[in-house]
């Protein structure tokens, strides 16, 4: 199995025909590029997996167990004898992020390439950077990202911003620090993070007694509200990523389709100043408009 988004589609085709070489394993693709264009990688793997795996990847293990092929699991498009593409659909949207575990650190069995040599060392541990997701999804369409395609596909399939528990949170945050050898910072790479009043309270708290490690993470700024980031700063927040994009209002709102004016983006970056939080900016630069 192997997770992919676009701009590594070539080097999956590359692996996948090194694979093929020395084993007639099934090979099934997740991840944006497939659920985007499983049409396109069902030319060069046996089955595409268009939206969340983790409920096929179940199916798959299950049918694995059973000694069966992966032929009508939902949301894992395969070609039938003939060569025609046939439509599985996609799962349902998952919204118990609690149930699915979180990525594994340094585990038995795992194996690494790293500059070109194997290993079964984890460099993760070494990373100044603890990388967490807290929950999935984003709430806008921003014509220029994925989800302006993801949240269209997915209506009528379940809530599309999910977040996990704040215990689960936690729970990660201290696995990872059992293994990992001297972080400074937590990076929380969710799209939109914080914009639940009750979470962020409960998470403010419990991540101020228990990790008490600075952190940063990403917002669109018209969710910004000061109550919210007041909190988190009080936490340990030191840095807030938001996407300015074009500096024009015009070209951000029409042809970019992300909410937000100069003005308004000029009061959050100031407020995240007064609060001591240092402001991080996107700008798509060379953009033809």
């Amino acid at each position: 199995t192997f997770s992919v988004l676009a701009p590594y589609v070539c080097a999956t085709k590359e692996a996948v025909k090194a694979i093929r070489e020395v084993s007639d394993a099934v090979i099934v693709l997740g991840g944006k590029y497939p659920t985007i264009a499983p049409h396109e990688a069902l030319e060069f793997a046996d089955y595409a997996c268009k939206g969340d795996g983790d409920l096929v990847m179940l199916r798959m293990h299950e049918r694995l167990r059973q000694g069966r092929d992966f032929t009508g699991i939902r949301g894992l498009w395969h070609k039938d004898d003939d060569g025609n593409v046939v439509d599985m659909d996609q799962e349902t949207l998952y919204q118990e992020m609690d149930d699915i575990p979180y990525p594994a650190i340094d585990e038995m069995q795992m194996h690494f390439i790293e500059k070109d040599e194997l290993s079964n060392v984890d460099t993760e541990l070494y990373d100044d950077e603890m990388l967490v997701m807290a929950g999935r999804g984003c709430v806008y369409l921003c014509s220029f990202c994925v989800n302006s395609l993801l949240i269209p596909m997915n209506r009528g399939n379940g809530r599309f911003v999910r977040i996990r528990s704040v215990d689960h949170v936690i729970e990660e945050l201290k696995y990872r620090l059992e293994k990992c050898r001297a972080p400074t910072v937590v990076t929380f790479n969710d799209e939109v993070f914080g914009v639940f009043d009750e979470w962020v309270t409960e998470f403010s708290t419990k991540y101020k007694e228990q990790i008490n490690i600075p952190f940063d993470c990403e917002l669109v700024p018209r969710l910004i509200k000061e109550e919210n980031v007041t909190q988190l700063a009080d936490a340990g927040m030191v840095s807030m990523h938001f996407g300015v994009q074009s500096g024009q209002d015009e070209i951000r709102n029409d042809v970019m389709h992300r909410p937000g004016s100069n003005d308004e983006l000029a009061q959050k970056s100031q407020l995240m100043r007064d609060l001591g939080v240092e402001p991080q900016y996107d700008f798509i630069l060379g953009n033809p408009f």
